[in-house]
C-alpha cells in the first residue's frame, strides 16, 4: 500500500524499499519510477503488462512468469541494476540496459527473454543460467521495426543440460511482409554448454535456418573484432 501511494502521487519518483517481501506494483502510465530494493525484495510481475514512462530497478529480484508477451511496455527507457531476474520477460522499451544482472531460467526449454520490439538493448556484466534444452535470449519480433540493435559486454552464458540451441538465438521476422535489421555486438563474453546453430563455429550465438532479416553479427575478443556473420 505504501508503495502504490508513492507512485500514484507523483510522476517522477524514487522508492526505496527496507522491508523484505513480494510486491505488486501500480499502473506507471506516464510516471518516471526507481525503485530500489534488495535482493530479498521481490517484485511481481508474474503475467503483467505493465506501461511506465522511464522504469529503473536496483538491487531487486524481479519474478516473470513463463508466459508470452509479458512486461514492460510502450516505455521510453528501461533499467535493470544489480538485479536477480527470474523466468520470461519481453523488451518493448526504446532503451533497456541491464547492468551486474543474474538471470535465472528455471523452466525446461525456455528462454530468459525475447527482446522483442525494444529498439535498442544492453547487457553489461550479467549472467545466465539456463537449463535443460538451453537458450537464453531471443531476437524476434512479428511486425518491421527498422533497426534493433542488440549488445552483450563481459556477459557470461551457463547451459546444464540437453544442448538445443545457441545461446543467443536470431529468428526471422515472422510477418511475410516485414524485414528488420539486427545488429549484435558480442564483446567479451562466453557461452558453455549451448550448441550451434547456423553460424558455423559459434554457440553463443545462431541463427534459424530460415534468413529474411538483414542481419550482421561481430563478436570481439582478446583477439579483436571480426564479423561472424552478414546477410
Amino acid at each position: 500500500e505504501e508503495l502504490t501511494n508513492a507512485i500514484t502521487s507523483n510522476d517522477k519518483v524514487t522508492v526505496k524499499i527496507t522491508n523484505e517481501g513480494t510486491y505488486t506494483l501500480p499502473s506507471l502510465e506516464g510516471k518516471d519510477v526507481t525503485i530500489i530494493g534488495t535482493k530479498d525484495t521481490v517484485i511481481d510481475m508474474k503475467g503483467v503488462v505493465n506501461k511506465g514512462a522511464n522504469v529503473s530497478m536496483e538491487g531487486v529480484t524481479v519474478e516473470f512468469a513463463n508466459e508470452t508477451y509479458k512486461g514492460f511496455q510502450q516505455t521510453g527507457k528501461l533499467v535493470y541494476k544489480n538485479c536477480t531476474i527470474k523466468g520470461l520477460q519481453f523488451l518493448y522499451a526504446d532503451e533497456v540496459e541491464f547492468i551486474s544482472c543474474e538471470f535465472v531460467q528455471d523452466q525446461d526449454d525456455a528462454y530468459h527473454m525475447w527482446t522483442y520490439a525494444a529498439k535498442n538493448v544492453t547487457f553489461t556484466d550479467c549472467d545466465f543460467t539456463s537449463t535443460n534444452c538451453s537458450k537464453a535470449v531471443l531476437c524476434y519480433v512479428e511486425g518491421e521495426f527498422g533497426t534493433l540493435t542488440r549488445s552483450f559486454n563481459n556477459c557470461r552464458f551457463t547451459a546444464i543440460g540437453t544442448s538445443e540451441k545457441s545461446a543467443i538465438m536470431i529468428n526471422p521476422t515472422a510477418n511475410v511482409d516485414a524485414v528488420n535489421t539486427y545488429v549484435i555486438n558480442i564483446n567479451n563474453c562466453t557461452a558453455t554448454g549451448y550448441a550451434e546453430n547456423g553460424i558455423e563455429g559459434q554457440t553463443i550465438v545462431g541463427i534459424k535456418e530460415t534468413v529474411k532479416d538483414n542481419i550482421t553479427v561481430n563478436i570481439t575478443d582478446e583477439n579483436g573484432t571480426k564479423t561472424v556473420y552478414t546477410h
